[in-house]
């Protein structure tokens, strides 16, 4: 899902843009990237929300183990200018148990106004958010029961992050929907906010809709849509819509507004739900859709339900089942929100099709749909693209807050981050690297195959993955999915000449990460010879690890990593004074992580052996630790960590502190930022 959310990016790109070196496109969802020409968007995440603040980490998520849900029918009315709901549930379950004689369900600021079992009616009551059922006689193991619930009420749009629940727009033009997650509730799910049910992503079901609106304005729900009916006294219609494949309470939609109905011109699956008059400007807007959908189904397989529409809101985008949530004012930009529009309808395979059992499982969702914005990139625009848009908008995001996001992508302090969405796309990357092309897409079309309009965890990924591998990958997932941090390497290489025309090239990895493990994974180095370029690969798996490879010429440069396939930050130093090696110099590197809590490795290189000094002082020149006194050190790279504490071991307070490196009449210094 990406919410948007108008107020926060008329305050947030603005100033996004108005840091950039070179100018951002129109729409201001893109900032100037590294390199000259390059652009960067805006992250996903921050399409979606407004909000930096954390939340507490979820709970396991828990359905029913009594009973499972097996179809909604749900008749909504909204009234508009009251600001009310009127709602008539039938909700169809299955025992799981012998005598079961109540069932309980989730129904958040609406009031329950009766219950009945095949029309009489039961006995029931309203505690808080849940919704105690007790049935006219017990049911057993295997057996189905129907149960009405008629409820009403003003519909709740809580969340904090201003998004999830359901919204009666006063705007222009007049609008109610609902919108599918909050970003601070726990939990998440927000189906509860308009309809009673198992409101956990857990529990799947069939879903039916019946909601009447004045004749000018049209219901529009997942599914397809069954039937139109018009009172032709009052010229008010009953919208049926019916979605025949199990479904998330939170994917469930409803949007009530003057929509008109634009099929795709190439894709009769395909449609689109506009305000009217706007036509022309939705023509342009989705106008590669139909190559989007051609995309994924080259990925991923046929599209899996019935038709796929967006549909347009107000507030943000949110990948509903069959009717992804559109936000409005993003259309007035073009092809600017392609990205956008791609994410949203890969959930369709990654989130709604196969949907993740647990909401600490999240990534499989978002990480996998952050992912699919690159793999749009490369199918519409090429390798190089792909590549780039990985290292700028999956990798960038992630790093530069990397110092704050120390915890691992499952189960994350805050669900919908950066950990969920640009690392989690970003692993997935490299899981393509490590089993190859057709072993990686093998592998996400048997973990949906083994899943179908179903549930999953991550270790059910990890399953498919090593199925179609052919051995485990416990060491990838171990060190990228359950462990938080990434590799830092400080890094050389060095040559000598074989004697028999050859070279034989020496490189040397030093992991110096002060946050997560030691990692194992395969890294490409492309060694330039005046003969032409050599990428050779070395499995990092140590501290330390040393390689030697055999080229045909003097090698004239060696670069490590070339496409980016690494999620890490890694620095050349010196490694010797062997032939042909670079030449170690005195130099005092940057201190990674900058900012850090608790722990920084600050690296720094000397040219031969020699006393050295390496202190840190205050921002008004005070001592605070000595970390090197006068030492006698070799010749190369070297590392020292800083703990954050002072002579006496105890922690200094948080703020800018400078680190200065001595050795002889030379000296360095650099600063670094300690964040408690």
């Amino acid at each position: 899902m990406r919410r948007i959310l108008l107020p926060f990016l008329l305050l947030a790109l603005p100033a996004l843009c108005a840091a950039a070196e070179e100018p951002a496109r129109p729409s201001g969802r893109t900032v100037a990237g590294e390199l000259p020409g390059e652009v960067s968007h805006v992250p996903t995440r921050l399409l979606e929300m407004h909000s930096p603040l954390a939340m507490t980490r979820t709970e396991p998520t828990v359905c029913p183990d009594s009973f499972d849900m097996i179809h909604y029918e749900l008749h909504v009315d909204v009234d508009h200018t009251a600001g009310l709901i009127d709602g008539d549930a039938y909700l169809t379950f299955q025992s799981l148990k012998d005598n079961l004689s109540s069932v309980r369900f989730d129904l958040r600021l609406l009031t329950a106004t009766g219950v009945n079992q095949d029309g009489s009616p039961v006995s029931y009551s309203q505690v808080g958010d849940t919704l105690f059922v007790d049935l006219a006689a017990p049911i057993h193991t295997g057996d189905t029961a129907t149960v009405e619930v008629l409820y009403s009420g003003t519909p709740g749009n809580e969340g904090g992050g201003g998004f999830g629940g359901f919204w009666i727009w006063p705007g222009i033009p007049a609008v109610d929907f609902s919108m599918g997650v909050g970003l601070y509730t726990l939990p998440p799910s927000m189906g509860r906010y308009w309809f009673p049910g198992v409101d956990a992503p857990c529990d799947k079901a069939t879903f039916e809709i019946y909601s009447e609106t004045p004749g000018v304005k049209m219901a529009v729900s997942n599914g397809y849509l069954e039937s139109v009916t018009v009172d032709t006294a009052t010229g008010r219609k009953t919208w049926h819509w019916v979605e025949d494949h199990p479904i998330a309470t939170y994917l469930m939609a409803l949007s009530i507004s003057k929509y008109t109905e634009m099929p795709d011109t190439t894709d009769s699956r395909i449609f689109y739900y506009i305000y009217r008059g706007e036509d022309s400007l939705s023509a342009v807007a989705f106008q590669n859709v139909d190559e989007m959908m051609a995309c994924y189904e080259s990925l991923y397989g046929p599209y899996p339900f019935d038709k796929f529409s967006y549909v347009v809101t107000p507030l943000g985008d949110m990948e509903h089942q069959t009717c992804v949530s559109h936000v409005r004012w993003t259309m007035d930009y073009g092809t600017d929100y392609d990205d956008l529009l791609a994410h949203e309808m890969s959930h369709q395979w990654f989130g709604d099709y196969t949907t993740y059992a647990d909401w600490r499982d999240v990534w499989l969702s978002e990480g996998f749909a952050t992912y699919s914005e690159a793999l749009w990139r490369e199918y519409k625009y090429g390798t190089t693209n792909y590549h780039n848009y990985v290292r700028v908008n999956l990798m960038g995001p992630y790093l530069g807050a990397a110092h704050v996001n120390t915890g691992p992508i499952y189960d994350p302090d805050f669900l919908w981050g950066v950990l969920s969405y640009e690392k989690g796309g970003t692993v997935l990357h490299m899981l393509r690297h490590v089993m190859g092309d057709s072993l990686f897409f093998a592998s996400l079309n048997a973990y949906k195959a083994a899943h179908p309009y179903g549930t999953a965890t991550t270790p059910d990924f990890q399953a498919a993955c090593e199925g179609v591998y052919g051995s485990s990958l416990s060491w990838f997932f171990d060190e990228w999915i359950y462990s938080g941090g990434h590799p830092v390497f400080d890094w050389g290489w060095s040559y000598a000449e074989t004697g028999l025309a050859d070279y034989e090239v020496e490189i040397q990895t030093h992991q110096v990460q002060t946050i997560g493990p030691i990692f194992t994974m395969p890294v490409d180095f492309l060694i330039a010879t005046a003969g032409g370029d050599t990428t050779v690969v070395g499995w990092v798996n140590a501290e330390t690890n040393v390689f030697s490879f055999t080229v045909p010429g003097e090698p004239l440069d060696v670069t490590m990593d070339p496409d980016n396939w690494l999620l890490d930050q890694h620095q050349l130093v010196s490694t010797s004074v062997a032939a042909g090696g670079p030449a170690p110099v005195f130099s005092l590197g940057s201190c990674r992580p900058n900012p850090f809590n608790p722990v920084t490795m600050i690296p720094f290189s000397l040219p031969s052996r020699g006393a050295v000094t390496l202190q840190v002082f205050s921002v008004r020149g005070e001592l605070v630790r000595t970390l090197i006194g006068g030492e006698t050190l070799p010749a190369g790279a070297h590392g020292v960590k800083w703990d954050g504490t002072d002579e006496t071991a105890r922690p200094v307070a948080s703020g800018v502190y400078f680190y200065r490196l001595s050795e002889g009449e030379r000296q360095e210094t650099r600063k670094m930022l300690l964040i408690r």
